[in-house]
């Protein structure tokens, strides 16, 4: 019995053996056409043949055959399985774009969304700094808007409370300056020393004129400030001899106002004046322009003096005696020839450096004669009209600049050394100007204003061929011309862009001025209907009746105090 299990059991196992080794024979002997390649699926043949021999085993005389007696054939396609991973695929692919170009959008809007929260605020706030920072360089009149200056940024971050300290600050400075305009009126008693017109509402006027048989007088009195370094005026001594007066004190602001009430005062009481007669007193114009320049030396003001041109005038004969003190230079305007031509004087010191002891060892001050023609116009100027300054721009509009180099002692090295400006590019009004202004003005020709480095392209052409070519038209040219000189019509300009021009200005412009509609647009009436009686009264008070305002320009700052003289002989 158990030799019959163990044969069993080898007959079994021989068995599977068998079976086993009949598999890997159908396994090897089967396949496919083409061939199937399980890792990759091919997307162009889908159409394949399978095939796989049926093997059978058989016993003959005690011998085991291989034998086969079929083949299993399979016909089968992969394109729908193709097609269908192919759209699987597209899909995918299609999903991830539009998820990318979706998060792309998102992601855009949300980071111009947080910029502008960010940047709008900032750019806002910057832009009032520039607007502020422009009226803080601007006179005191011009200063007091900045009262009214507010900006508005909601957020409450530190952008915002930067802001409100903005507003703060704004609302002061121009309180300042209301406050210094009210209670420091410097310019209204500096204009009682100088002869000028009585204007609308208890102001004045600019300008000095006289019209008499035998002689003509314009003058435009005009300080960069409140108070002003410039000074004129004159005596009718008797009934041909007048005498006249200017100065120009270097510096600016109060010092050098102060220092113009003192001639003014000496003019106005120098005894010499008070009872002179020709016959009786000659022309001695050394004494009083010796008398000013010992007094101004004398207060010991470093840096401090005066140039002085004061003259004696025959308004019959014409006879023009004249003193300088370091105001070498005249202007006649020549009724034959048509043309303004320069005269120049003796070369001697400004008044206030040296006393008059040591000015007569070197020869003094001297007075020199003139015959004006009729019909010749002497004119008179500082250098402020001559001198008035621009600034050179790209075509950005931003300003020049150039490098310079200073050589400079350095006081803890003990040692010179080169040291780097950087200076803004300026043109000035230039004596060219002038005269070519002065000439198409009592030529009654046309003038054009060229600028260099001028932003914008454009001709500025001031037509004098309906004036009258008087000497009043030729001072308020030269004050007209200066004023559009120094104008700005910047790309972006606003409306809270303005300035300030006398009437009379701007009533000459708009009759000679080509392109008076473009720079020259006048302000409209602010409402004043939600202004309390308090913000009334002080707008009142900061208007001056003889003046208009411009709004969509700028301009840059008047440089110094113009003063221009004429006097004809009729």
């Amino acid at each position: 019995m158990k030799r019959q299990a163990e044969l069993r059991l080898l007959d079994q196992n021989l068995r599977n053996e068998l079976d086993s080794a009949l598999r890997e024979m159908e396994k090897k002997y089967s396949g496919s056409t083409p061939f199937f390649n399980i890792e990759k699926l091919d997307t162009k043949n889908t159409d394949y043949i399978f095939y796989r021999p049926v093997l059978y085993r058989q016993n003959e005389n005690g011998e085991y055959k291989y034998k086969i007696i079929g083949i299993i054939i399979v016909e089968l396609s992969t394109k729908s399985l193709v097609d269908e991973i192919s759209n699987e695929v597209r899909n995918t692919i299609l999903m991830a774009i539009l998820l990318a170009v979706l998060v792309i959008i998102l992601g855009s809007i949300g980071a111009w969304i947080l910029s502008t929260l960010i940047t709008k605020p900032i750019k806002k706030l910057e832009k009032h700094l520039v607007k502020v920072g422009s009226l803080m360089t601007q006179s005191v009149r011009e200063r007091q808007r900045l009262e009214k200056e507010h900006i508005e940024i909601k957020s409450n971050d530190e952008i915002g409370r930067l802001g409100e300290v903005v507003n703060k600050m704004t609302k002061a400075a121009g309180e300042s300056a209301f406050e210094e305009f009210l209670q420091q009126d410097g310019k209204y008693v500096q204009q009682q020393f100088v002869p000028l017109n009585d204007g609308e509402g208890g102001r004045k006027l600019p300008i000095c004129k006289i019209n008499n048989k035998d002689i003509d007088l314009f003058a435009y009195y005009e300080g960069d400030s409140a108070v002003s370094g410039d000074y004129f005026d004159y005596k009718k001594l008797d009934d041909k001899w007048y005498v006249f007066i200017k100065c120009d004190i270097s510096g600016h602001g109060v010092p050098a106002a102060l220092l113009v009430s003192v001639v003014a005062t000496k003019f106005k009481e120098f005894y010499y004046f008070s009872s002179w007669t020709k016959d009786k007193n000659g022309i001695n114009l050394k004494s009083f322009v010796s008398s000013v320049n010992d007094f101004i030396f004398e207060l010991g003001t470093k840096g401090k003096f005066s140039t002085i041109n004061i003259s004696f005038y025959n308004s019959q004969t014409g006879e023009l005696y004249i003193c300088n003190a370091g105001d070498g230079l005249i202007h006649i305007f020549d009724s034959s020839t048509r043309k303004l031509n320069e005269l120049k004087l003796s070369d001697t010191p400004t008044a206030g450096g040296f006393m008059s002891d040591l000015i007569e060892m070197k020869g003094g001050y001297k007075i020199e004669k003139v015959v004006l023609k009729k019909n010749d116009i002497l004119y008179l100027y500082t250098d402020g009209i001559d001198e008035a300054e621009r600034m050179m721009r790209n075509e950005n509009f931003d300003v020049k600049q150039t490098k310079k180099e200073e050589v400079r002692f350095n006081r803890s090295t003990h040692k010179e050394e080169t040291v780097e400006q950087i200076l803004d590019l300026k043109e000035q009004f230039g004596q060219e100007r002038i005269t070519a202004i002065v000439e198409a003005v009592l030529n009654r020709k046309e003038f054009l204003l060229e600028k260099s480095e001028n932003p914008i392209d454009e001709v500025l052409r001031f037509d004098f061929s309906n004036c009258k070519g008087t000497i009043d038209e030729s001072i308020l040219a030269l004050a007209a011309i200066e004023r559009v000189f120094r104008m700005v019509k910047y790309p972006d300009v606003q409306k809270d862009n303005q300035i300030e021009i006398y009437k009379m200005l701007d009533d000459f412009l708009r009759n000679t001025f080509n392109l008076y509609d473009k720079y020259c647009i006048p302000l409209e009436n602010d409402n004043t209907e939600n202004l309390s009686l308090q913000d009334i009264e002080k707008q009142q008070t900061l208007e001056d009746p003889n003046t208009t305002r411009y709004s969509f320009i700028q301009e840059d700052k008047q440089a110094d105090d113009i003063t221009m003289i004429a006097i004809k002989r009729n």
